[in-house]
């Protein structure tokens, strides 16, 4: 009875975000976000495939600054989630919209989105500069920071290393999922551009 009880919580906590995600911002939402193992996000697109109209599978790593756990992209990656506008620029209102390139261009160091300005940011030996409030999606869900480095730093970067599934779907996936997506870290729930 106990085990029930927990699992119901577990459960409400789990999926909260994506409701909050789909009323809060009233848009209709048309894909999630799947973070975890490459093994967990294989699995979570095996399980769905007869509601996934399309889906990408992106590398990145974490790490931390401040005890902050930053999620690490890579240039190329960076820029197909700008191309799918899920790289999203913060106001003062809280209100987001679509990044529409990268602020400066990546060479040996990289750039640090987050929250507030950090000083002197750094991911091992690699010098970040701090370009604004930018997230994925309409909420932080999975790293508090975002950093995108070069393709070539980040083979250098010796951080452990995730997986993001994007799995879109022709509706709103909210109904469809909740009872297939129990075996990954984190998900959200999101609007991105076909």
């Amino acid at each position: 009875m106990k085990f029930k009880h927990l699992l119901k919580m577990a459960m409400l906590f789990f999926f909260l975000p994506l409701t909050a995600c789909a009323m809060v911002f009233g848009e209709e939402k048309n894909a999630i976000l799947a973070y975890g193992t490459e093994d967990q996000i294989k699995k979570i697109i095996k399980k769905n495939e007869s509601l996934v109209q399309e889906y990408q599978v992106h590398k990145f790593k974490i790490a931390s600054i401040h005890n902050e756990q930053v999620l690490i992209l890579n240039e190329t990656t960076a820029r197909k989630l700008i191309k799918k506008e899920l790289l999203n620029v913060v106001s003062e209102n809280n209100t987001v919209k679509p990044l529409e390139k990268l602020p400066i261009t990546i060479h040996q160091d990289g750039i640090l989105f987050a929250k507030k300005q950090i000083d002197n940011p750094m991911i091992s030996e690699y010098k970040l500069t701090y370009q604004g409030n930018i997230i994925i999606g309409d909420l932080r869900i999975y790293g508090n920071m975002y950093a995108v480095v070069s393709d070539s730093t980040y083979k250098k970067i010796q951080s452990p290393q995730k997986t993001l599934g994007i799995l879109q779907f022709d509706k709103n996936p909210i109904n469809e999922l909740p009872r297939k997506i129990l075996d990954i870290e984190d998900v959200q729930l999101v609007k991105v551009k076909p």
